[in-house]
């Protein structure tokens, strides 16, 4: 699998877990500002993370200088937003 591949479906799934933890953080809270400021702070856990647990070399990342700091921004970033909203929804709806 190609690394830009790997790299997206990671920023994505960690997208997915924090838009879970968000909607039932927005539904208990009422508060749109701790799940955004989750979402920040696990993006950059993931980003920090995403070179040792994929076993690559950050030589072998995509782009350079700047864009390698925002790869996988938009996939994290999406994932989250979606995920949150169907959580919240189909909590709202219980």
């Amino acid at each position: 699998m190609l690394i830009g591949t790997k790299l997206i479906l990671f920023f994505a799934s960690a997208g997915a877990g924090v838009g879970c933890i968000s909607g039932i953080l927005s539904w208990m809270k009422q508060s749109a500002y701790l799940p955004l400021l989750l979402a920040i702070f696990f993006y950059y856990v993931a980003y920090k993370s995403a070179v040792p647990l994929l076993k690559i070399t950050p030589d072998q990342l995509p782009g350079g200088g700047r864009k390698r700091k925002i790869f996988g921004i938009w996939a994290f970033f999406f994932t989250w937003l979606l995920i949150w909203i169907v959580v919240y929804t189909y909590v709202l709806s219980l």
